[in-house]
């Protein structure tokens, strides 16, 4: 189920670009772009928010990127694995 919501996000990201160009998407474009920059803001919240806990699951892996594209849909699997094997 998490990487159907992966891909679908993904699918998001990438359609915003081609919004402008795309006349089934073009009256929705100015909805698209704000949501896309809502969404960065959410993940780099996120990101602040679970940066050390994050940083505890893995050894010196870089967490920022995943967490930007696919948020709380990158980290709970990690925390949950975590959470399951102390």
């Amino acid at each position: 189920m998490i990487k159907l919501l992966k891909i679908v996000l993904l699918g998001f990201y990438f359609s915003v670009p081609l919004s402008a160009h795309w006349a089934l998407l073009a009256p929705y474009q100015p909805l698209l772009v704000l949501l896309f920059f809502s969404l960065v803001v959410i993940h780099l919240v996120e990101y602040a928010m679970f940066r050390k806990r994050l940083a505890a699951v893995s050894n010196g892996q870089n967490h920022l990127m995943q967490t930007l594209i696919f948020g709380f849909l990158y980290w709970q699997p990690l925390l949950a694995a975590q959470r399951k094997n102390p």
